[in-house]
C-alpha cells in the first residue's frame, strides 16, 4: 500500500496528469453549479430522498454490542429459596463457566442481581471475564450460547447479558423497560399475573430473546394483623408499637463514639435468640401509655401469606422491571417495535409500559 502511494506521488503511475485535468474541469464547472439554483437544490433534494429511502430499507437500532470480554450471568432461584441455596447454584454455575474454553475468571455473588438491582435470598450474579481475543477461539456470543446450553437443569432461571455498548449507559446491553400498573388500587397478585402473561406473549415474538424479570408476588411472607380495639383497650399506640417492633426486629442507630482513634457506631436491636422464629414476634413487649409492658400477642396476630419481595415504583406507579435482548438477526428497533405491538394487543386496561435504557 505504501509503495502504491509512493508510485502515485512520484509519477510512476499516470496520477498527476489525470489529477490536473480533473482540477481544471472542476474550476470550470464549479461556478456554473453555484449559479444554477435548480441544479443545486435538485442535488440536495436527491440526497434527502436517498437518505429517507435508505432509512426505510436498512434496519435501525442503537449502537450494536461489541465483544468486550465480559458476560453477566443473572441467577433467580424459586421464591422463598434460602441464601445458601442460591449460593450453591452460583457456585455450580461458576464451575461450569470455568470449564468453558476462553473463560479466564468468574466471580459469584448471592443475594443481589446487577441487572434490575433486585435484592433477595433468591437473587444472584456471576461476573464472567473472558480471555483476550488472541487467546480464545470463540466470540462472546458463541460462549454465551454454550453457557445457556450447559446451565440448564440447575434448578434456577439463569440469563446471560453483555455489558452496555457505552459504559455507564444502562446496566447491560439490550433493552430495559418497566411494566406500569396505573390502576388506583394495586392488587400485587393480579399485577404479577399480568406481568407473567405479558412476558409469555413477548417470548412468542422471534425478535426477542433473554427476557428476564425479578418481580413476583408469590414470596412466602407473614402478615401482621392488629386489632385496633384491643390495642386501645391495652393503652397501646399503634404508631409506637410499630416503631418499637422495627427497632427490635431490625435496628436503629443511636449514637457514635471515638475510642482508640476510631469511630464506633452504636445500634440497638433485640438479641438474636428473641427473634429467631416468626412466632417470636408475638412474645416481644411494648410499653403502653401507663408505662406498663404489653405483649404483642395481646393485640396482634400472625397470618401466613404471599406477596412481592420488594415494591418498585417508576414515575410514581408500581412497576416491574423487564430486561431482554434482540434476537439474532434483529436490531433494538425491531425489538422495541415488537414490544409496543404486544403491549397494545395484550395488556389490559390500566397497564402500560415505559422505557429505561
Amino acid at each position: 500500500m505504501l509503495q502504491l502511494f509512493h508510485d502515485l506521488f512520484h509519477g510512476m503511475l499516470p496520477f498527476r496528469p489525470g489529477f490536473k485535468v480533473y482540477k481544471a474541469g472542476t474550476r470550470i464547472r464549479a461556478p456554473s453549479f453555484c449559479h444554477d439554483r435548480v441544479l443545486t437544490f435538485g442535488i440536495l433534494l436527491a440526497f434527502g430522498v436517498g437518505i429517507f429511502l435508505e432509512n426505510q430499507v436498512l434496519p435501525s437500532g442503537f449502537i450494536p454490542n461489541e465483544d468486550q470480554g465480559t458476560i453477566y450471568a443473572i441467577i433467580q432461584t424459586p421464591p422463598g429459596s434460602t441464601l445458601e441455596k442460591t449460593n450453591q447454584v452460583a457456585h455450580k454455575l461458576q464451575e461450569i463457566c470455568e470449564e468453558i474454553q476462553g473463560v479466564e475468571s468468574v466471580s459469584s455473588l448471592a443475594g443481589y442481581e446487577i441487572m434490575t438491582e433486585g435484592r433477595g435470598s433468591n437473587a444472584g450474579t456471576c461476573l464472567i471475564n473472558l480471555k483476550t481475543w488472541s487467546e480464545r477461539e470463540h466470540t462472546v456470543k458463541e460462549i454465551m450460547e454454550e453457557l445457556e446450553h450447559k446451565s440448564k437443569g440447575l434448578g434456577a432461571v439463569v440469563e446471560f447479558f453483555e455489558p452496555p455498548a457505552i459504559p455507564g449507559f444502562g446496566s447491560s446491553g439490550g433493552f430495559s423497560m418497566r411494566l406500569l400498573d396505573k390502576n388506583t388500587d394495586t392488587d400485587y397478585h393480579e399485577f404479577d399475573k399480568v406481568n407473567q402473561e405479558f412476558i409469555d406473549n413477548l417470548r412468542k415474538r422471534p425478535e426477542l430473546t433473554g427476557l428476564f424479570t425479578f418481580f413476583a408476588a408469590n414470596y412466602p411472607q407473614y402478615e401482621l394483623e392488629i386489632d385496633n380495639e384491643l390495642a386501645m383497650q391495652k393503652g397501646v399506640s399503634i404508631g409506637k408499637a410499630m416503631e418499637n417492633l422495627n427497632i427490635l426486629i431490625g435496628s436503629t442507630y443511636e449514637q457514635g463514639f471515638i475510642k482508640f482513634g476510631q469511630f464506633f457506631k452504636v445500634y440497638v436491636q433485640s438479641d438474636p435468640k428473641f427473634r429467631r422464629l416468626p412466632s417470636d414476634v408475638l412474645n416481644l413487649f411494648v410499653k403502653n401509655e401507663a408505662g406498663e409492658m404489653v405483649p404483642y400477642s395481646a393485640f396482634m396476630k400472625l397470618k401466613k401469606g404471599q406477596g412481592p419481595n420488594e415494591i418498585m415504583r417508576y414515575n410514581m406507579y408500581n412497576s416491574a422491571a423487564i430486561q431482554g435482548l434482540p434476537a439474532k438477526g434483529y436490531t433494538t428497533a425491531n425489538a422495541i417495535d415488537a414490544i409496543k405491538e404486544v403491549a397494545k394487543e395484550t395488556l389490559p386496561k390500566g397497564y402500560d409500559i415505559a422505557w429505561e435504557g
